[in-house]
């Protein structure tokens, strides 16, 4: 569904950050493999950055809710509804300042499908390009 959204430019000028190894889209933003100018290096490490902080947040809500650490094995439209439950829960717990889940607590193995996607660490070169241009050049 957010596939489909994202192709139909539902989002306007707006992106998902990914690693390099998905498969070409316009929507995806992937860092460079070879940055070869100051700009692509802060392009780099603002990816970085972002990816990293999302990571966390995720790591968090996952030690909350060890559920979204499994493959979730029921219909498309009850994942959707655990995934939106936990987010509500999770945020009132913020609003509350209810504790995070303490970080010893053992989580289950998370599964790590990654499919590498032919044209690794290719993308819609023209919109990185621009993004790179408007926002990280001197």
């Amino acid at each position: 569904m957010l596939k489909k959204q994202c192709e139909e430019g539902s989002f306007g000028n707006r992106w998902l950050i990914r690693d390099s190894a998905y498969p070409r889209a316009s929507y995806l933003l992937t860092p460079l493999l070879k940055p070869s100018s100051v700009a692509d290096n802060r392009y780099n490490e603002a990816h970085i950055k972002t990816g990293n902080t999302i990571e966390r947040c995720f790591g968090v809500w996952k030690r909350r809710f060890p559920i979204l650490s499994l493959k979730i094995r029921v219909a498309m439209q009850t994942t959707q509804a655990i995934i939106i439950a936990t987010s509500v829960l999770h945020n009132i717990c913020r609003l509350n300042n209810i504790r995070d889940v303490d970080p010893e607590v053992t989580m289950p193995h998370e599964s790590d499908d990654i499919i590498y996607a032919e044209g690794i660490g290719h993308q819609n070169h023209s919109v990185r390009q621009e993004l790179i241009n408007n926002y990280f050049s001197v």
